[in-house]
């Protein structure tokens, strides 16, 4: 095959040529060998696309290792700044509500206006602050039971495994077993 061209027209002509319908063993025996033809055709077009997208790939690895040490030089500068402009906002912010509980106990009961301790953080700087919350469970038997997640993974090794046995050790009713068959 070495025209693309070819392989298109064997491709077409062996794709226009197929009958889907399977219905007595004479069908079932021709798409038997129907199937075999068109993997082993698959497996012609794979071999035909790496062999043409070889060199690309090979060309964009030497771009990125070309680049690779610059950008990870510049993101332990960021990583740096982002750590010290962090610690920096949150000392700023300690500092903001300790001025804050002083001025509110001092404070009178009938006084109208109250100042408020702001942080020293500069705010035109262009530089824009997103916080990321994360958690980690403390106690999993406080956890409302909405929030509880099953362990797919697991369960799908036990299904994999045990078939429709697997419904016995998850809970009976609590899955349903699916499977599809695939001929090869």
């Amino acid at each position: 095959m070495n025209d693309n061209k070819e392989l298109v027209e064997l491709v077409d002509t062996t794709i226009s040529n197929i009958r889907f319908d399977v219905i007595t063993p004479d069908d079932y025996e021709s798409a038997s060998f129907v199937l075999k033809k068109s993997r082993r055709l698959l497996k012609i077009v794979d071999d035909k696309e790496k062999e043409s997208t070889r060199p690309l790939n090979e060309g964009l690895k030497k771009v990125r290792d070309l680049f690779r040490p610059y950008k990870e030089k510049i993101n332990s500068v960021i990583t740096k700044l982002n750590t010290n402009m962090s610690v920096f906002r949150r000392r700023q912010e300690e500092e903001a509500r300790k001025e804050q509980e002083k001025i509110n106990a001092e404070a009178k009961p009938d006084d109208l206006f109250v100042p408020q301790a702001e942080p020293e953080i500069p705010q035109n700087t262009g530089v824009k602050i997103r916080k990321t919350y994360k958690f980690e469970v403390i106690d999993k038997a406080k956890i409302d039971v909405k929030y509880l997640i099953p362990d797919e993974r697991t369960i799908q090794m036990l299904v994999t495994k045990l078939h429709e046995k697997a419904e016995d050790i998850v809970g009976t009713g609590s899955i349903r077993i699916l499977f599809t068959e695939t001929t090869y």
